[in-house]
């Protein structure tokens, strides 16, 4: 393994880390607020990876 590419995998999973957290507490905070249920949470996030994995192709 190059040095770059482990410098470039750390800022990934970096910037996946702080995404995931904030996210979950944003999705948290809605389904306090709306009251979706366990299936629905986890379709919410099937959802989010699939649009983070079309909108940020480069990061993958």
């Amino acid at each position: 393994m190059m040095p770059e590419n482990l410098n470039r995998k750390s800022k990934r999973d970096r910037y996946i880390f702080f995404r995931c957290r904030y996210t979950s507490i944003e999705f948290l905070w809605y389904i306090q607020a709306v009251g979706i249920t366990q299936e629905g949470r986890t379709q919410l996030r099937l959802i989010a990876g699939w649009l983070d994995f079309f909108v940020f192709p480069s990061l993958h």
